[in-house]
C-alpha cells in the first residue's frame, strides 16, 4: 500500500513537472511569439514614420514650390495690375478732358441757341404786341360800326313799333266802330224779333179767344137744351172761360212791355 502510494506520488510529479515544462515551453513561445510580433510592430511603426517623414518633407517641399509660385504670380499680377491701373488712369484722364472739351461746346452752343431763341422769342413779341395793336383797333371800329348798327336798328325798330302802335289803335278803333254797328243791329233784329212774336202771340190768343167764344156758343145751346143742373155747369165753366182769357190778356201785356 506504501509502496503503491509513493509510486503514484512519483507518476503524479513526473506529469506535473512534464506539464510544467509544456506551460513553460509554451509560455516562452508566446514570449518570443510577443517580442517578435512586438518587433515587427516596432519595425512597421519606424516604417510609417519614416514614411510619414518622407510625405511631410515632400509635402513641405510641394508646399514650398506652391508659395514660391503663388509669389510668382502674385508679383506679377500686381506687375499686371499696376499697368492696367495706370492704363485706366491714363483712360480716364483722355476722357475727363475730352468730356470737359466737350461741356465746353456744349456750353457754348447751349448759349447760342438761348441766344437765338431770346431773339427769336423778343421778335416774337413784337409781333404779337403789333397784331394785338391791330386786333385792338379792329375790334373798336368793329364795335363803334354795331353801336351805329344797334342805334339805327333801334330808331327803325320804335319808328316800326309807333307805327304798329298807331295801325293797332285805328285798327281797335274800327273794331269797336264795328262792334257797336253790329250790337245796334243785333239789337234791332232782337227788338223787331220781339214785335213779330208779340203780333205772333196776339193774333194766336185772339184765334184762342174767338175759337173759345165759339166752343162756349155752342156748350151753352147745348147747355139751353140740357137739364137745368147742366145749365148751372155750363155757367161755371163760362166763368172759368173768362179767367183763361183774362190770364191770355194778362201774359199780352207783359209780352208787349218785353
Amino acid at each position: 500500500m506504501k509502496g503503491h502510494l509513493v509510486c503514484r506520488i512519483q507518476v503524479n510529479d513526473a506529469h506535473g513537472k512534464a506539464a510544467q515544462m509544456k506551460a513553460a515551453q509554451m509560455k516562452a513561445a508566446q514570449m518570443k511569439a510577443a517580442q517578435m510580433k512586438a518587433a515587427q510592430m516596432k519595425a512597421a511603426q519606424m516604417k510609417a514614420a519614416q514614411m510619414k517623414a518622407a510625405q511631410m518633407k515632400a509635402a513641405q517641399m510641394k508646399a514650398a514650390q506652391m508659395k514660391a509660385a503663388q509669389m510668382k504670380a502674385a508679383q506679377m499680377k500686381a506687375a499686371q495690375m499696376k499697368a492696367a491701373q495706370m492704363k485706366a488712369a491714363q483712360m480716364k484722364a483722355a476722357q475727363m478732358k475730352a468730356a470737359q472739351m466737350k461741356a465746353a461746346q456744349m456750353k457754348a452752343a447751349q448759349m447760342k441757341a438761348a441766344q437765338m431763341k431770346a431773339a427769336q422769342m423778343k421778335a416774337a413779341q413784337m409781333k404779337a404786341a403789333q397784331m394785338k395793336a391791330a386786333q385792338m383797333k379792329a375790334a373798336q371800329m368793329k364795335a363803334a360800326q354795331m353801336k351805329a348798327a344797334q342805334m339805327k336798328a333801334a330808331q327803325m325798330k320804335a319808328a316800326q313799333m309807333k307805327a304798329a302802335q298807331m295801325k293797332a289803335a285805328q285798327m281797335k278803333a274800327a273794331q269797336m266802330k264795328a262792334a257797336q254797328m253790329k250790337a245796334a243791329q243785333m239789337k234791332a233784329a232782337q227788338m223787331k224779333a220781339a214785335q213779330m212774336k208779340a203780333a205772333q202771340m196776339k193774333a194766336a190768343q185772339m184765334k184762342a179767344a174767338q175759337m173759345k167764344a165759339a166752343q162756349m156758343k155752342a156748350a151753352q145751346g147745348k147747355a139751353a137744351q140740357g137739364k137745368a143742373a147742366q145749365g148751372k155747369a155750363a155757367q161755371g165753366k163760362n166763368v172759368q172761360g173768362k179767367g183763361v182769357q183774362g190770364k191770355g190778356d194778362l201774359e199780352k201785356g207783359v209780352q208787349m212791355d218785353l
